[in-house]
């Protein structure tokens, strides 16, 4: 069958009066600090004052670029997955995959197709090319009978009979994955129905929204507290009105990146993703206002002190396996906000890359899509042997049959278990061996030689995939231990260590850390 050709837009507008007035914010930000300089080192003012003109110089730059938005036209996106289910404005998708079933959630005040926006960026068809089953669930823009919906009513009138509806579909429990504040969702719905949820997953979702890199202008308690006020009698909340939220959040960013794409070669990807930015849904107003009180305002979450369908939300009681993927240079939910939730969760696998809030989805090298895609099958999934090696003491023959698999014995004394289950994989040309659980259990002498022979393999043809010549993210809690360990050798700095090392060289066997 042929694909249907998706039709062209124009790409969602950005009023110029919203960039000159970041533009002015940036202006007058800056001769704030020029006047508060009188005192200060000579450096340092004519540091500022080289700021203020490369703002005034570039402010043709920020309208061309702007122009140039504004004038782009871009392929009309809808989730591309098949449309199984609506009630009413809420719609879901599903990519046909095998496997447990996993919704995903995506925040409130986007548009979905972020998860799925072009054949070459589709963090979903990626996760079904890895063997899993996606569902998307499509807020869609209110419909009148939605303007008065709470976040309760959005659990129980939209997300539950979709979870039902899942879980009848593939007579299994689902895994329920939110992104950014969608995480709160699946959050709540972990506990509150474990009966339906198998697992739970959070990507770039805050927890503690009085973090210091969270309350920053406008997200401040005050200001917050004047919205609630404020917003009280309108019908529903603009996308234009939380859009230009997100721009006084970071008017530096988002004047600097109009002024990068003025001046870009590379200009397709900047505006399908801009215009999904800009292309948000609007809000009802008691969800807008339920987020201000128990998110901005009390911290509630965080506090363990949100209470929802009469159940106090606790990450303790949640006991599923869960999986908490956070940025590391997140700027809209930032690492100090969302670290706290993957800290706190039970059974949980706390996935760090070093992008923004974006990168996890949309590039490469920063996807967290293998790694779920690993979790989901290790965790999840009942993996059965169909071969085991075993040596002159190992499984009684009377076991095979019961445990259904086949048994291959082999009698050289001189290698491990664990050298032998590695020769018959390569004598499979296998091209990729997964080793789980083989630290020797509490005999020292069998961890010993495990790693003994993964040292052995990098001198064979095999690449054992640890970290090599490059940087890489371990989070923590303040004392937790940790243990370097080079094969065979290597040279690392450290950043963050109560012992550091710099260009310190290791060597398995003679010097670990």
């Amino acid at each position: 069958m042929r694909k249907k050709k998706a039709k062209t837009i124009q790409v969602a507008q950005v009023p110029a009066s919203i960039y000159l007035t970041t533009y002015m914010m940036q202006l007058l930000n800056l001769q704030t600090v020029l006047m508060n300089l009188n005192y200060a080192s000579k450096n340092l003012k004519n540091d500022h004052q080289n700021q203020l003109k490369e703002v005034n110089d570039n402010f043709p730059l920020l309208i061309k670029g702007l122009n140039l938005y504004n004038s782009s036209q871009v392929d009309e996106r809808i989730p591309t997955g098949s449309l199984i289910f609506t009630i009413g404005n809420t719609k879901l998708y599903h990519y046909k995959g095998k496997g447990i079933p996993i919704l995903f959630i995506p925040s409130h005040i986007n548009k979905a197709y972020i998860l799925d926006l072009n054949d070459k960026l589709s963090f979903l068809k990626k996760l079904k090319t890895l063997g899993l089953n996606p569902y998307l669930l499509d807020w869609e823009d209110l419909k009148d009978s939605e303007k008065g919906y709470s976040f309760e009513d959005y659990l129980n009138l939209r997300l539950k009979p979709i979870i039902e509806f899942i879980v009848n579909n593939e007579k299994q429990p689902i895994l329920i994955a939110g992104y950014c504040m969608g995480g709160l969702f699946s959050i709540v719905s972990s506990q509150l129905w474990p009966q339906l949820i198998k697992g739970l997953i959070t990507i770039a979702t805050p927890w503690n929204f009085h973090s210091k890199e969270f309350l920053v202008y406008p997200f401040t308690i005050e200001l917050a507290k004047f919205n609630h006020m404020f917003t009280t009698a309108f019908p529903y909340i603009s996308r234009e009105f939380i859009q230009l939220m997100f721009y006084y959040l970071r008017f530096n960013d988002v004047n600097n990146k109009y002024i990068s794409f003025a001046k870009s070669d590379n200009i397709t990807n900047f505006i399908e993703i801009e215009h999904w930015a800009n292309d948000g849904i609007n809000m009802s107003t008691h969800l807008f206002q339920d987020c201000l009180k128990n998110l901005i305002i009390g911290n509630k979450p965080y506090n363990s002190k949100w209470v929802v369908n009469n159940n106090l939300i606790d990450l303790r009681k949640i006991k599923q396996q869960s999986y908490c993927a956070v940025a590391l240079k997140d700027k809209i939910a930032p690492i100090s906000s969302t670290l706290s939730l993957g800290i706190s969760l039970n059974h949980c696998k706390i996935k760090s890359v070093n992008s923004g809030h974006l990168g996890m989805l949309k590039k490469d090298r920063y996807s967290i899509a293998e790694d779920l895609a690993e979790w989901v099958k290790m965790k999840l999934k009942k993996i059965s042997p169909e071969v085991k090696i075993i040596a002159l003491d190992g499984v009684a023959n009377h076991l095979q049959k019961k445990l259904k698999v086949k048994m291959i014995k082999l009698e050289d004394q001189n290698s491990t278990d664990l050298d032998k289950a590695i020769s018959y994989c390569d004598s499979k040309n296998s091209e990729d061996i997964e080793i789980i659980n083989a630290l020797g259990g509490d005999r020292l002498d069998h961890l010993i030689m495990n790693l003994r022979s993964l040292r052995n393999i990098i001198k064979k043809k095999f690449y054992l995939e640890y970290f090599k010549n490059k940087s890489v993210s371990i989070i923590g809690k303040e004392n937790d231990d940790i243990a370097v360990i080079a094969f065979p050798k290597a040279k690392v700095s450290s950043e963050g260590l109560k012992y550091e090392m710099k260009n310190y060289n290791l060597e398995f066997g003679y010097k670990e850390n």
